[in-house]
Formats: C-alpha cells, structure tokens, sequence
C-alpha cells in the first residue's frame, strides 16, 4: 500500500500596494476608494483603512482589515498572501508550507540563479 503524500500549498505573496490596487479597482464601479489614515488622529477615528464614496465624498465604511476585505471582495485569492515590505517572502518568489508552521521561501535560491547567471563562472 503506498503511502498518502501530504498536500504541498503554494502561497503566492502580494504586497499591500498591489491588493490596495485591485480593492480599488473593484470599488471603483461603484465610485468608491479605499484609502489609507496617515495621522495618528485619524487612525484611532477610522481605522487603518476606510472607504470613501468619490460622489459625495463621504466615508462609508471604516475600521477595515485589508486581508479580510481583499478576501471578501475576491481580490485575493486562496492560493495568495498578503506580505508587508519587509516580511518573510516579500519577494516576487513564492512561498510553500511545507508543514504546520514551516514556510519556505524561493528567494534564496532564485537569488543564488539569478548571481550565476549575471556572473558566469569564467573559463
């Protein structure tokens, strides 16, 4: 009998910027933007994120998580993940769980590709 070979999920990174792109282009068929607090006033007020209406420039939603509203709205996909500049796996590279709480990235070794194949190894 052979044995069950365990499910490998590959995780694709998105950056905020990129998922803050497509959350707009989505709201903008009903001429709404997601936009970011910049002040410390405004964050503790609306949130990290909320959602103006561009017609009567009114905020109509508020208190928003990204990651939630980008799933709700199917901006990010099952097989996606949302990265901050900085995190594990922020590069273009995917990333693979190998197991409960093990994730791999490819940058390391699309890193090491990509140096031999700008520095040929000279004959």
């Amino acid at each position: 009998m052979a044995k069950a070979r365990g499910k490998v999920a590959t995780r694709v990174p998105v950056g905020r910027v990129a998922l803050v792109a497509r959350i707009n282009r989505r709201l903008a068929e009903n001429n709404e933007q997601l936009r970011a607090s910049k002040s410390a006033a405004a964050k503790q007020e609306m949130g990290d994120y909320y959602i103006v209406n561009t017609q009567v420039n009114g905020i109509t939603n508020s208190n928003l998580d990204l990651e939630d509203l980008a799933r709700e709205m199917k901006c990010l996909q099952p097989w996606e993940m949302l990265v901050e500049k900085g995190d594990a796996g922020a590069t273009p590279e995917a990333t693979r769980e190998s197991g409960p709480g093990v994730v791999e990235t490819a940058s390391a070794t699309a890193a090491a590709a990509y140096r031999r194949r700008m520095n040929p190894p000279k004959s």
